[in-house]
């Protein structure tokens, strides 16, 4: 609650933007990108002629996603951007985390997947602690996510998500989303530090202070001026 609170507008309900992960160019994290995406709407751009514009049909149209297979792992590949996750089969168990070390810690958490009858169960943990929950500033330490994924018709495909944390959240916290076969889905260019953020939000690059202190700091006291723009990938086969 502290954290919670230390995060929120000085009054009402609302987050600071200056503090949120996303609008300070970091990764959101798997809680956020869903799906259902959670993620700030000025946070969803795409370029189009070289030109930053918010994303046609609105935040709700980044929630594609594809999924692809290889030996031993599956592979998520979001559109909000181009998120990637490795999805470990082969048995394997979760690393310890040591909080002293970022290299047992990963933005979109360490996953590992089983089947349950047709249900594809996932679990993730080691995720990294600094990003939010959700739009609000609800933060968490020991997250641990359980996904449970069945493809319901050939058409069809059900995601439901739950959220633990015994440090963090008196209750689990559960999503469900029904996507749809795209066969002809094209990923937008979906670039979140760009220079969208300096043109017409008025973020930047916010600086990374540490696990163990708000990890954040405003634009004004850590300018970074510098970019870098990802190059244009499209998949033929995914689900939105």
């Amino acid at each position: 609650m502290e954290r919670w609170e230390y995060n929120r507008l000085p009054k009402g309900n609302g987050a600071r933007p200056e503090l949120d992960p996303i609008l300070n160019c970091y990764r959101p994290g798997l809680a956020r990108i869903g799906p259902p995406l959670l993620v700030p709407a000025k946070s969803v751009v795409v370029r189009i002629d070289s030109e930053s514009v918010p994303a046609p049909g609105g935040p709700a149209s980044m929630d594609a996603i594809q999924i692809a297979y290889a030996p031993h792992k599956v592979y998520m590949l979001y559109q909000y951007n181009q998120e990637v996750r490795q999805i470990f089969t082969d048995g394997r168990k979760h690393p310890e985390v040591d909080e002293d070390d970022l290299l047992t810690m990963w933005w979109n958490g360490y996953s590992t997947g089983t089947w349950d009858g047709d249900t594809f169960v996932v679990n993730t943990t080691n995720v990294r602690n600094e990003a939010w929950l959700d739009n609000a500033g609800h933060e968490y330490r020991k997250l641990h996510l359980v996904e449970r994924i069945r493809r319901v018709d050939g058409d069809t495909l059900e995601i439901d998500r739950s959220f633990t944390d015994p440090t963090g959240m008196a209750k689990p916290y559960a999503t469900h989303a029904t996507l749809k076969l795209s066969p002809k889905l094209t990923f937008q260019e979906n670039v979140v530090c760009d220079q969208y953020y300096v043109r017409k939000v008025g973020f930047g690059f916010g600086g990374l202070l540490g696990i163990n202190d708000h990890p954040w700091q405003s634009p004004e006291e850590n300018p970074n001026a510098t970019w870098q723009d990802v190059d244009k990938e499209e998949q033929k086969d995914g689900y939105k």
